[in-house]
């Protein structure tokens, strides 16, 4: 997923227009909009204040091949909405083990499988991860 895909998510996620959000970054508002549609690209300082604000890793932002350190909101999650090890790995298509070691954080996640498991909790990836304060 590009930067300005993970931007407009993490602007609705929030229920933002791109006025309101360029408003509170102190950015224009066809700034905002070349990011999101990914013609312009923003500089690092501005990266910064927008992995702050929504409190997303730059990684993240930057489309990392690999998540780490998400394993225990994943399993607190699982836990909150009340399903076993097994199911969430059956529904994932993954073994019980291979879940037990990203909940443990000994296997890294791609971001495909991130946005499987929090698409299971009936959540984005970047809505589990601000749910969880992962910066």
């Amino acid at each position: 997923m590009s930067l300005g895909k993970r931007l407009r998510e993490l602007r609705d996620n929030r229920g933002y227009t791109q006025r309101e959000l360029a408003e509170l970054l102190n950015i224009a508002n066809s700034t905002l909009a070349m990011y999101e549609t990914d013609k312009r690209e923003p500089d690092n300082a501005t990266l910064i204040k927008l992995a702050d604000y929504f409190r997303v890793p730059l990684d993240f932002l930057l489309g990392r091949e690999y998540i780490y350190n998400v394993g225990q909101a994943i399993k607190e999650e699982r836990e909150e909405q009340g399903l076993s090890r097994q199911e969430l790995a059956e529904s994932m298509g993954i073994n019980e083990l291979e879940l037990s070691q990203y909940e443990s954080n000994d296997l890294p996640l791609t971001e495909e499988l991130a946005e499987k498991i929090a698409t299971t909790f009936g959540m984005s990836f970047a809505a589990l991860l601000d749910k969880y304060n992962l910066y």
